[in-house]
């Protein structure tokens, strides 16, 4: 027997309401949406439009090396004058290129960055998203910091107060960490009551932030809560606003 299966493929109405409940997740989080405080908590950064057209050709095979040029170009073009263009990180509005980057994050080309967005499985899921919603279609570029693992968090919001906090790179012991643990907790708790929580218009999200020869942390950004790695936490249900590293 001969069976065939003809899939049924969603209409772009469809499409287009996925794509406008997905961004609400995003919303109010999002750096584009950051205020002066929120700004100055974390490190310079600059937003760039992508339209839809270099979006429709990031999403291609990509084999083609005019399309290439375009989407080169248009970056190069979009990133004139910007100092720390050897030396940087982008990711886009939503999500970074990491699974493609795989840690090594310093991108010191526009090609090396246009190669980074167009291979990664988790930029190319959400610019098929943002291909129906491109007025929020941004990329973010921001100079590259090496951010000591041991000195990387996650934060969980809920209902406007601290739910949990987390080594971020759980596979791993830190002495300092340990040394540190009341200072590390206490230093995180007053940053982000005091800076963070007040001046974000959601009651629910995720932070990551880092300790950069400093004893006041810096953020990196905010994430969707429910959607983000819940790290030393087996999941959302385990939070207890407790501090969880390797002891």
């Amino acid at each position: 027997m001969n069976l065939t299966i003809n899939p049924i493929l969603p209409s772009e109405d469809s499409l287009i309401i996925y794509s406008k409940n997905w961004w609400k997740h995003h919303e109010h989080i999002n750096m584009m949406e950051w205020n002066d405080k929120v700004k100055e908590s974390s490190f310079e950064f600059k937003i760039i439009d992508i339209p839809l057209h270099i979006i429709n050709l990031m999403l291609k095979d990509n084999t083609n090396t005019k399309e290439l040029n375009t989407i080169n170009n248009y970056f190069i073009e979009s990133l004139k004058g910007y100092k720390h263009i050897d030396s940087f990180f982008a990711k886009l509005i939503t999500r970074s290129p990491k699974d493609y980057l795989d840690g090594g994050y310093k991108l010191s080309s526009v090609k090396e960055m246009t190669n980074a967005l167009c291979s990664s499985m988790r930029t190319f899921e959400d610019m098929c998203v943002l291909r129906r919603i491109p007025e929020k279609a941004k990329l973010v570029v921001r100079p590259f910091i090496n951010i000591p693992k041991e000195k990387e968090f996650r934060v969980f919001i809920k209902d406007y107060k601290i739910n949990g906090i987390t080594q971020y790179h759980w596979d791993r012991k830190s002495e300092w960490i340990n040394e540190n643990s009341y200072f590390i907790e206490k230093s995180i708790r007053v940053f982000v009551e005091s800076n963070i929580i007040p001046n974000i218009k959601k009651s629910d999200f995720v932070l990551d932030l880092f300790f950069n020869n400093s004893d006041y942390p810096k953020l990196i950004e905010i994430n969707p809560y429910g959607l983000s790695d819940p790290c030393m936490f087996f999941d959302y249900n385990s939070l207890n606003n407790s501090f969880k590293f390797v002891k």
